[in-house]
């Protein structure tokens, strides 16, 4: 073979396999957007007509092009996973359910990475009834492409709704995909349905990091929907550990726990207040001079029933005394309503004020507010502990007084 013919057959092989190249570059990226020297590939010009399969599978005339254009690439490529899919779902569309079954067991038995098929397959087992088998499809969409949560999550919302989804679902607790799908649907779903059954089922079964997340999303959901009873009923039967918070005011590290949302205690930041939690859960407030912000928030979930609040208070030695008030709101369906407003002054004896809470006052938001006064240094002050002290009928004496319950030492902590 003369050197000319060496260089032509390489120059031929080496043009071959760049169109190759760029054949496949655009098959897996938006075929339609190819250059058009590109279009007389067969097997391009069937995945140009995958894209369109979905916006024209209502129109037979199409269809029948498009299945005429895949038989032809197939010729070329009999192994084309993507090709086998687009013949599935065209029998889907002639009404030959045998034959797409056919199609789609050849094309996965090929290749199962290719999402359009899990997607096939999702649609042709569900079209069949099959929840579990139109499952695994979800399981193996969501592993293999992160990508696709947009796109497979509300589908297998809806089927989280439903009793038999929920208890199928389940069963995949431990893939990588679950635990994400289950806190995006409780942050930002719909609550039209009760998921405190199937978050019962699956927390136990999943890492503890795992089950915080889910159990703190669950708990966020029925506080932003306004099931304050049952954001309280569940926390009590399903997070017993941190149950105990819903009746204890006092700054701890129970009561700072980030799993609790809205109903811990929170610190936001605000310019020119510094706010120090010390050992024992006192809470150390310095103000800048001219300052007047909240220095910590939560929120509570009391009974019906009535109520003390003892605050004390401690100076600090050597600085400017800040001026501290807690207040208590009642957040109900209407406006807010003054619960209680405390200005304690630093100093041995603590200050009191008893209040009521309301049946029609579900939710109680509590404020720190911290102020520097007229003073023009810095100043500061510590608040040493909150109690609150539970007053109810059942306690009541004889001569008809109310009696206080005992106050358990933990709730100083």
């Amino acid at each position: 073979m003369s050197a000319a013919a060496i260089l032509l057959a390489g120059t031929l092989a080496a043009a071959m396999a760049m169109h190759q190249a760029a054949v496949a570059y655009w098959r897996g990226r938006d075929p339609q957007d190819a250059p058009g020297i590109l279009f007389g590939d067969p097997l391009l010009r069937a995945y140009v007509n995958d894209a369109l399969l979905d916006q024209q599978r209502a129109e037979p005339q199409a269809a029948a092009k498009i299945e005429a254009a895949a038989r032809v690439a197939l010729r070329r490529s009999p192994l084309e996973p993507g090709l086998l899919r687009q013949l599935a779902e065209l029998a889907f569309l002639h009404n030959d359910p045998a034959a797409a079954d056919r199609y789609l067991t050849m094309a996965e038995t090929v290749w199962r990475r290719d999402l359009k098929l899990q997607r096939a397959l999702i649609r042709y087992y569900a079209n069949r009834g099959n929840l579990s088998a139109s499952l695994v499809h979800y399981d193996r969409g969501l592993t293999v492409f992160v990508d696709a949560a947009p796109e497979l999550y509300p589908a297998l919302a809806d089927i989280m709704r439903r009793e038999d989804g929920q208890r199928e679902l389940s069963r995949y607790a431990n893939r990588p995909w679950f635990v994400p799908f289950l806190v995006e649907q409780l942050n930002h779903g719909a609550a039209a349905v009760d998921l405190t059954g199937f978050v019962d089922r699956v927390r136990p079964v999943l890492p503890r990091e795992d089950a915080e997340k889910v159990g703190s999303a669950m708990l966020g959901q029925l506080l932003r929907t306004r099931q304050y009873a049952s954001a309280a009923a569940w926390l009590r039967h399903s997070w017993p550990g941190l149950a105990p918070a819903l009746t204890r005011v006092a700054v701890s590290r129970l009561t700072t726990d980030p799993h609790l949302g809205p109903l811990a205690w929170t610190f936001p930041p605000r310019e020119g207040v510094e706010v120090t939690q010390e050992v024992g859960g006192a809470l150390a407030i310095a103000l800048d001079p001219g300052r007047r912000d909240t220095a910590a928030e939560r929120q509570t979930i009391l009974s019906p029933g009535s109520y003390e609040l003892e605050v004390s208070l401690v100076a600090t030695p050597g600085a400017g005394r800040a001026q501290l008030t807690i207040d208590v709101v009642c957040r109900g369906k209407g406006a807010e309503t003054p619960l209680a407003h405390l200005s304690p002054a630093p100093g041995n004896a603590a200050a009191r004020i008893p209040f009521a809470v309301t049946a029609t006052c579900p939710l109680q938001h509590w404020t720190v507010i911290g102020s520097s006064g007229d003073s023009q240094n810095r100043t500061e002050v510590v608040l040493k502990g909150m109690t609150l002290t539970t007053i109810t009928p059942a306690n009541a004496r004889p001569d008809g007084l109310s009696a206080k319950l005992p106050v358990r030492p933990d709730d100083r902590a």
